[in-house]
């Protein structure tokens, strides 16, 4: 499923729920990261890659982080948001999720 990425807007990248795969726990102290890339694999001007997502106090493996209003996107085409979170030794992972730019008109 492509999310979208709204063009000159902030936009909040969430990673929710973040677990142990082993023993079903949240993993609430991990360090997460996010970089985005165009169709060449790219990183996107606009921003300092990788980007810190922090962890939200109080919820259950909740990570939010903020790609800028000024990234360099081009209506209509899809990026790739590459998330990487490190919870130590044999707690990583690696997500790879497709956003297409568009522009807000609602």
């Amino acid at each position: 499923m492509i999310e979208e990425i709204y063009i000159l807007n902030d936009n909040l990248l969430v990673l929710d729920g973040l677990k142990n795969q082993q023993d079903g726990s949240y993993l609430n102290a991990a360090t997460v990261t996010c970089t985005l890339v165009n169709g060449n694999g790219t990183n996107v001007a606009g921003q300092t890659w990788p980007l810190a997502l922090v962890f939200q106090a109080g919820s259950n493996g909740k990570y939010v982080g903020t790609l800028e209003d000024t990234l360099s996107l081009s209506e209509g085409q899809v990026y790739t948001a590459r998330i990487d979170a490190d919870g130590g030794a044999g707690l990583k992972g690696h997500w790879e999720i497709p956003l297409k730019a568009q522009v807000r008109r609602k």
